[in-house]
């Protein structure tokens, strides 16, 4: 990355509330981009459904998908994006881990896979879920600013 483009980029984590306590066990948080990471999964999880029959109905729909078709990755990938707005981010680790076994290169589950990480608080897991992402998606702007932004939590020179 070059010089320039860290100055660039706004501060994407606030000084005074980092996640850095957080991943000790303390209740702060992580703001990346737009997004709020809360270690531990403390708040309750948001969906798009008003139901809570609908989640799962639809990880129902998904898990009869993948006993059918084991080889279906996209139905592996849908049921941990819905059990990651779900707070259930073991049960989505999983299923992203079973996507890469089969597609390695699936730019959306190491998205995810990176997001995971975080919600678990394992930022160096996190960063290099990210740092693969962008060896495969480098025009992937918000990765790289997420690459930025742990690496400068990390300790890591980016020069």
């Amino acid at each position: 990355y070059r010089q320039d483009q860290k100055d660039d980029v706004r501060p994407l984590v606030d000084s005074k509330k980092t996640y850095f306590g957080g991943f000790l066990g303390g209740k702060e948080e992580l703001k990346v981009g737009n997004q709020r990471h809360f270690p531990g999964g403390k708040r309750k999880p948001v969906t798009t459904y008003q139901e809570p029959f609908q989640n799962s109905f639809l990880e129902n729909i998904f898990t009869k998908l993948i006993e059918v078709n084991p080889s279906f990755t996209e139905a592996w990938n849908k049921r941990a994006t819905l059990r990651f707005m779900l707070w259930d981010f073991e049960g989505s680790l999983k299923d992203v881990e079973k996507v890469l076994t089969m597609e390695p290169r699936h730019f959306g589950a190491l998205s995810g896979l990176g997001m995971i990480h975080l919600r678990l608080g394992d930022p160096e897991r996190a960063l290099k879920a990210y740092e693969d992402l962008v060896n495969i998606f480098p025009s992937n702007a918000d990765a790289v600013q997420k690459i930025i932004t742990l690496k400068n939590y990390l300790g890591i020179n980016t020069l």
